[in-house]
């Protein structure tokens, strides 16, 4: 499973998305857009262009990894990231390979099929994080928002994720302890999900939810190039 076919970071063309809430009567209303243009950059925006954030990827040794985020794709980088021990775990066997400090690692390009997790702390300027991903493929998923062919995608890769950011603002996404001892050393936090996203084949982000507190789920109802 080619980690370009769900990412749309890693797509090498200029594709666009519409989050829609499979709640609202039809027609329903954009609510969020995503834009990959082509080069490792994914903005999230309103359907305005309006509250923009942007994700930084790039690939090496056969993993992508992030290097960053920023306000809109037109102020740059603003917040670089790097990781300070990242875990990369076999869901299946509980196998642990640890990845090189340094590029905070998302995911390989060659997706497993058992599954795995990424386990990471890093720096984002001097600020502590923690983030905790869980990647599942081979997931049959629905989504009651599409308009571009059946509802039902197989294969989709689900992912459970949580988000620890700072002593002064703890869980921005999930829950648990704090991830870092007194002194300063990574410890595993023992983290509940707050998460929960697929992807499907040849479109990117399919369905989201908040499951950590529970809200409204938002799905995909359409991609097109620009």
């Amino acid at each position: 499973m080619n980690a370009s076919q769900y990412f749309m970071h890693l797509s090498p063309v200029k594709v666009a998305g519409g989050l829609v809430s499979p709640y609202a009567n039809a027609p329903r209303p954009l609510i969020s857009e995503w834009v990959a243009n082509g080069t490792g950059v994914l903005t999230w925006q309103n359907p305005d262009g309006s509250g923009a954030s942007s994700e930084y990827m790039a690939t090496m040794n056969g993993f992508c990894y992030m290097t960053g985020y920023g306000d809109a794709p037109s102020t740059g980088m603003k917040y670089p990231v790097t990781s300070i021990a990242t875990d990369y775990v076999d869901l299946e066997t509980g196998y642990n390979a640890p990845l090189p400090a340094g590029p905070a690692w998302y995911a390989p390009l060659i997706i497993p099929r058992n599954g795995f997790m990424i386990r990471q702390w890093g720096l984002c300027n001097d600020t502590k994080w923690f983030w905790e991903s869980r990647f599942q493929p081979g997931v049959t998923v629905a989504n009651p928002c599409w308009i571009n062919g059946p509802t039902t995608k197989t294969e989709c890769i689900q992912q459970t994720e949580c988000w620890w950011w700072g002593d002064s603002r703890g869980w921005a996404i999930g829950s648990g302890g704090n991830p870092f001892a007194p002194d300063g050393t990574p410890r595993d936090p023992h983290a509940v999900m707050g998460y929960d996203s697929t992807f499907a084949p040849g479109v990117g982000l399919w369905t989201h939810k908040s499951i950590n507190p529970t809200a409204a789920e938002v799905c995909l109802y359409s991609r097109w190039n620009y």
